[in-house]
């Protein structure tokens, strides 16, 4: 149980995480096994994790209840500013497209998720992610108060620059093996890549079919993960042999 102080101490051995990357269940969208999806027991994780982790990032779904969106990662956010935590970043994660019958059937349908980054003050990311065009460019124009453009210096565009507000990739495609709700291996990697280093420590509360694990496994970082379900847990364990 990752609510559970003694847990995450026992799990941490007096270590702190560079980063945590967890995606908790969207509320009650999916059955896991009769566990507490209740919201209110969910973000219990934050204040726990509060001094094993430096950055909190957190991917929720999109919840419709009579066609109407349930805000319920407001809780999130006030959960973590309530230990002390700023909102240092909302972002998304562009799936492409709608990938279910009830994203499909959504007045506009639904073709993203959120990932919110919490954590006591900014950090500076790493440069993954590779420009287009790097090098010298010219011809460069900055706006002015009155909405004229005004020549400016050339400026050298770096081979690499942060992970922005925006990742795109496709969800998990194929099969489950025995998780419910497996989300791509990319997603926490371009995370992992962009907050940490080689050897760093990751934190993984809601660890569900590990796929956290094999994120960290193969950027050379280390995992700590939580999972209150003996299935999920040996799911995870054949997917990091496998």
């Amino acid at each position: 149980d990752c609510t559970d102080k003694a847990v995450v101490e026992r799990v941490m051995g007096g270590e702190k995480a560079e980063l945590l990357f967890t995606s908790p269940p969207y509320m009650d969208a999916r059955d896991y096994g009769g566990n507490d999806l209740e919201v209110e027991k969910l973000i219990e994780f934050i204040p726990v994790f509060r001094d094993y982790s430096e950055i909190q990032a957190v991917n929720l779904g999109i919840v419709r209840r009579d066609n109407e969106i349930v805000q319920y990662w407001d809780m999130y956010i006030a959960k973590a500013k309530e230990v002390g935590l700023k909102l240092l970043s909302w972002n998304v994660w562009d799936r492409q497209q709608p990938w279910s019958m009830a994203q499909n059937t959504a007045m506009f349908p639904i073709e993203h998720e959120w990932v919110f980054v919490f954590g006591s003050s900014k950090k500076q990311l790493n440069l993954t992610v590779e420009n287009k065009t790097p090098g010298i460019r010219t011809n460069i124009t900055n706006r002015q108060k009155n909405g004229t453009l005004e020549k400016a210096e050339s400026k050298e565009v770096r081979t690499h620059r942060p992970l922005g507000t925006i990742f795109r990739s496709p969800p998990h495609i194929g099969a489950n093996i025995g998780h419910p709700a497996m989300f791509p291996v990319v997603l926490p990697e371009a995370y992992i890549e962009a907050c940490t280093s080689i050897n760093d420590i990751i934190a993984e509360p809601f660890c569900g079919g590990g796929t956290t694990i094999i994120a960290c496994e193969q950027t050379g970082r280390k995992c700590r993960a939580v999972e209150i379900s003996p299935a999920y847990v040996a799911v995870a364990i054949q997917r990091w042999v496998d």
